[in-house]
């Protein structure tokens, strides 16, 4: 082989080397920003994450204060309130202090609400309403002894 052929053959290795570092330091720098992305996004969940069960948590206190001070019926806060414990934490539902609320939310869960509600004629609102009261004054000192639970309850671990 002729001294032009080893170099031109060194300078096509050189070359495709070269290349192939490019390619390498090219794909290195994508993944880099692809996990930087990455990362990002998932400090953006956290923190939409943690905003919502502060935003619970909230609520279910302010539902318990309002409970409390009988500016709500004890049907439509425990129904709220099981509502809220079920998105905040599952489990939080059958404590024994809380179990209440599924109680009564299981006993009204077929009564028609929102919009439902406000098509019913009032005859066919009066058994819902008979069931109603009959379940508020069934459970009204347990779910109130349950809102005070709630208004105690450290919820520091969900925030």
């Amino acid at each position: 082989m002729s001294e032009t052929v080893v170099y031109g053959l060194i300078v096509v290795g050189l070359a495709v080397s070269a290349a192939a570092l490019w390619f390498i330091v090219r794909l290195l720098r994508q993944q880099k920003a692809q996990k930087d992305e990455n990362q990002r996004r998932l400090e953006e969940v956290a923190v939409k994450a943690q905003e919502h069960r502060a935003y619970l948590v909230e609520s279910l206190q302010v539902i318990a204060q309002t409970l409390m001070n009988d500016e709500m019926s004890v049907v439509e806060g425990s129904i709220r309130c099981r509502m809220l414990l079920d998105n905040l934490d599952p489990q939080l539902r059958q404590h024994e202090d809380f179990a209440v609320f599924s109680e009564v939310y299981e006993k009204t869960r077929h009564i028609p609400r929102l919009k439902e509600w406000k098509a019913l004629k009032t005859k066919q609102k009066l058994p819902h309403m008979q069931l109603m009261d009959k379940v508020e004054s069934e459970h009204k000192d347990a779910i109130l002894a349950a809102a005070g639970k709630l208004r105690q309850h450290p919820f520091g671990r969900y925030h």
